[in-house]
C-alpha cells in the first residue's frame, strides 16, 4: 500500500485532511437526525394536543346539552289561560 511509505508526519497529514472532509458530513448527518427526531416529537405533540382539544369540545358540548335538557325538565311549565 502506499500509505506504507508515508512517514509518521505524512500520515497524520492524511487523517486529519479525512477528518477535515470527513466532519462535515458527519456533522451534517447527526444535525438532520436530532431535527427530524424534534420536529417528530412536536408532531407528536401537536396531534396530542389537538386530540385532546377535540375530546373536550366534544364533552363540553354534550354537557351543554344534558344541562338544557335538564333546565328544560326543571322548569314549571306555563299555563295559558
Amino acid at each position: 500500500m502506499i500509505f506504507m511509505h508515508l512517514s509518521a508526519w505524512q500520515l497524520l497529514i492524511w487523517i486529519v485532511g479525512l477528518e477535515l472532509l470527513s466532519a462535515p458530513i458527519l456533522v451534517f448527518v447527526i444535525n438532520a437526525a436530532t431535527n427530524g427526531y424534534f420536529k417528530a416529537k412536536e408532531q407528536h405533540y401537536g396531534r396530542v394536543a389537538g386530540a385532546i382539544g377535540k375530546a373536550m369540545e366534544s364533552n363540553g358540548k354534550a354537557l351543554e346539552k344534558a344541562i338544557n335538557n335538564f333546565v328544560k325538565q326543571a322548569k314549571p311549565e306555563e299555563k295559558t289561560e
